[in-house]
């Protein structure tokens, strides 16, 4: 034995039938390929088994979770533009990928439902203004009035604009609530563009309808 190597035995022709190593963690004896190379250990291999490895990460990740998050969001906020450009630069992997795993996320899904609601319901209540956002492109998109992405947080743009108040009658915002309204309606041609835009409250935004700015300021002085 070398180390905590078992002595090799060979078949007739020379090659080995039996290699194996004891890993100084669990006390398991299993073949080397169960362990990772390393160039710096007896062998060319680790002295702790694959197993070992994976179950110590886990437990260090599980004690370091909040940091490990903290990071990880952090880091994503100062590289926004990465994961987009690895998508766009990995295209085959990740058709692979997709082919090779057609049920994980929605097994994913099922096994952390729960977590999985909960988040969605916290990111919805802190991100509320982004959720517009995308239900607006949505709509213009399928409409044909999308020409490309307004500035952000268009819609608080707008209403300071307006100094909290209604586009159409004028009344206090804050007490009616809003509504993203589009000068010529997206059916009739208009675009989801800022000089198209306005914010009116809801009782505006149902008698306006599909009428057109001119339309629903003449419906109103009638």
């Amino acid at each position: 034995m070398i180390g905590n190597i078992e002595i090799l035995k060979y078949s007739e022709n020379g090659s080995t039938v039996n290699e194996t190593r004891k890993c100084v963690k669990c006390g398991g004896v299993f073949e080397l390929h169960l362990f990772k190379k390393s160039k710096n250990s007896i062998g060319g291999r680790a002295s702790i088994c694959k197993k070992c490895v994976s179950n110590n990460a886990k437990k260090h990740y599980q004690e370091h979770r909040d940091e490990k998050l903290e990071y990880a969001r952090r880091w994503q906020n100062e590289n926004p533009k990465y994961l987009i450009n690895w998508k766009k630069e990995n295209p085959e992997y990740l058709k692979k990928w997709k082919e090779d795993n057609p049920n994980y996320i929605r097994e994913r899904y099922i096994k952390n439902k729960e977590k999985f609601i909960e988040r969605t319901r916290k990111w919805r209540e802190e991100n509320y203004d982004r959720l517009m956002e995308i239900a607006d492109k949505s709509r213009a998109t399928k409409e044909g009035g999308w020409v490309g992405p307004p500035p952000k947080g268009y819609r608080n743009i707008l209403i300071k604009n307006q100094n909290n108040l209604c586009y159409y009658c004028g009344c206090d915002l804050l007490e009616s609530g809003t509504n993203l309204e589009h000068k010529t309606p997206l059916s009739k041609g208009g675009k989801h563009s800022m000089d198209n835009m306005v914010i009116s409250c809801p009782r505006c935004n149902r008698r306006k309808c599909s009428k057109t700015e001119e339309e629903y300021k003449e419906y109103c002085s009638k």
